[in-house]
């Protein structure tokens, strides 16, 4: 099995430095209490090394780590290749000849 590690925020991150703030979202934690799983790679270490005044970390044994994904509903959309680019009309100023 392979190995991460689970990182749970366990304090607030208000009146921290905000590139303190920034590297807990990165890492996918917000709220206290709020867990991630990770694979420990070395960015991953460096960021958990930057605020670990903030977090607890623990190693466990896991079958598959899940996908983070912003909108798990969300469906990735077909590409979809224009046929013909179509010119804009455009409206011209009628000259009192044309009238």
């Amino acid at each position: 099995m392979p190995k991460a590690i689970k990182i749970t925020l366990a304090k607030s991150l208000i009146a921290q430095v905000p590139k303190n703030v920034k590297t807990a979202h990165a890492l996918g934690i917000r709220k206290i209490g709020q867990s991630t799983l990770n694979h420990p790679t070395p960015s991953i270490l460096g960021m958990v090394h930057q605020i670990k005044h903030l977090v607890t970390v623990e190693e466990v044994e896991v079958d598959e780590i899940p996908r983070k994904r912003r909108n798990p509903k969300a469906v990735a959309a077909p590409i979809e290749v224009a046929a013909e680019v179509k010119p804009k009309k455009t409206k011209s100023a009628k000259t009192k000849t044309e009238e």
